[in-house]
């Protein structure tokens, strides 16, 4: 049986049209996106929220912008080539797409991303989503264009001057149903000269902010780095106290999901730290163990997880997956454990490990996540998973959802910044708020030895001033 070739396009409209308004009911996101701009930043699951929705807008507009440009090539994108019954399908095909990316971008503008929280977070891309920079300014730019909009009112008085002989094609067995519901479409088309100018102005005052904002933190970010990097190689980098054999006795004990602690005792940049403790890194555990916990990886990742490689640390050279050698190689260390089960520890794994690869926060601005700080690979891991009620006291439970306790990461607000300290974490050890102390090297207590378990807490307990007061 003849199907005619316009078919398949009128199928991917139809199916973008459908997927279109499955995505304006997205309202629990958008709670997700409301909850985020009230607190000022965004979680790690609310983060992974907004990319999901930005990546199902983007895969929809990126579909329709595919329709219109196979559309015009039919007609050369000429409308002075329209002339048959089949022009006229193609043309009103890519015409009715054109009013969908119109109707998309305002979604964006006026509802989606409305708060410049939402545009600064979705102008900061997310490589591991394969959403590059700048996406809501250059929406933005587009739907406010002038040669754009000179484009679009050319179209539509082409089909204002055919009107007459649009409106017979309402019969037609492909093109029809999408003639009846253009009066619908091209409402997004007829703003006014002066809501046109009035969007154009908003949007440079957009470009400008957001020109000032972007040249003033590459600049901080620039100093903070060099600065940064120039401090990070001031002190003894050889010399350890942690011995191979010490290594080795923690290498013994330790689980996938573990946290590590560290300190050097001579080095600069203790000095521009907060606390005692200064620095945190991720043990990820071995490519066995991995695959035991049931974790599935992209094949570049999995294949960056392998042999020697156990740990997920951030430091001045970036987000990487490196051996425990390497990682312990410091003067004294503490191990936490988080208190959850293996499918949340799968879980957690599983989506830090996209952050591999991404560069080092020296602005240690916990709002970015194209960019980690090395405490903020544990933060991005673990927040708001379950914890395992098996360990939990019965009042911390809810007895009326049976909803367990999440592990909850309070960022605190230094130098005007949300942030997280080494020591923050070491404070929710302290309290048992979702970490528990399994090990610890290196300071008073436990100079010569591994000490473990209600030993090392209470060594751990007294190695540094904690700002909160301990029962």
């Amino acid at each position: 049986m003849f199907e005619h070739p316009f078919s398949n396009s009128l199928r991917a409209y139809n199916s973008l049209s459908d997927a279109l308004t499955e995505f304006k009911k997205q309202q629990p996101e958008q709670v997700t996106i409301d909850t985020a701009i009230a607190r000022g930043y965004f979680l790690p699951e609310e983060d992974d929220s907004l990319w999901s929705l930005v990546s199902r807008y983007l895969t929809i507009r990126n579909g329709f912008w595919e329709l219109i440009n196979e559309m015009s090539a039919h007609f050369s994108d000429d409308t002075y080539n329209v002339k048959t019954q089949d022009d006229w399908r193609y043309f009103l095909l890519g015409y009715a797409s054109s009013c969908q990316v119109v109707g998309m971008a305002r979604l964006l503008v006026d509802v989606l991303a409305k708060h410049k929280l939402v545009q600064r977070k979705i102008n900061e891309g997310s490589p591991q989503n394969r959403i590059s920079n700048r996406v809501f300014t250059n929406i933005y730019q587009s739907l406010s264009d002038a040669d754009n909009a000179i484009k679009m009112q050319y179209m539509m008085n082409f089909v204002d001057a055919n009107r007459n002989y649009i409106e017979r094609l309402k019969s037609d067995d492909f093109i029809g149903p999408i003639v009846q519901e253009l009066n619908e479409l091209e409402t997004s088309l007829h703003p006014s000269q002066r809501a046109f100018i009035k969007l154009r102005m908003q949007y440079l005052r957009h470009a400008i902010t957001r020109r000032f904002a972007v040249s003033k933190q590459l600049s901080t970010f620039f100093i903070l780095e060099k600065a940064g990097r120039v401090i990070a190689d001031i002190g003894d980098s050889h010399n350890k106290r942690v011995t191979a054999d010490i290594q080795q006795q923690a290498l013994a004990i330790m689980q996938p999901g573990d946290v590590i602690i560290t300190r050097h005792d001579f080095v600069a940049s203790n000095l521009f730290l907060p606390g005692y403790w200064p620095h945190a890194a991720l043990y990820i555990g071995t490519e066995a163990q991995r695959q035991q916990l049931g974790i599935v990886l992209d094949d570049d990742i999995a294949n960056r997880w392998m042999g020697e490689i156990r740990t997920l640390e951030a430091k001045k050279d970036g987000v990487l997956f490196r051996p425990l050698s390497e990682t312990l190689q410091v003067d004294e260390f503490v191990v936490l454990r988080p208190n959850i089960d293996n499918a949340e520890m799968a879980k957690a794994l599983q989506r830090v490990s996209r952050h591999e690869g991404k560069g080092y926060n020296f602005d240690f601005d916990f709002f970015r996540s194209d960019q980690l700080v090395c405490t903020e690979v544990i933060y991005r891991a673990f927040d708001g998973l379950d914890i395992n009620d098996q360990d939990v006291p019965l009042d911390d439970v809810s007895l009326d959802t049976g909803t367990p306790e999440k592990i909850e990461f309070k960022l605190i607000e230094r130098a005007g910044r949300f942030s997280l300290s080494a020591e923050d974490i070491l404070d929710m050890a302290m309290q048992q708020r979702g970490f528990n102390v399994v090990a610890a090297f290196g300071f008073q207590g436990c100079v010569n030895q591994l000490t473990v378990a209600d030993k090392a807490h209470e060594l751990v307990r007294t190695s540094y001033s904690s700002k909160i007061a301990f029962t």
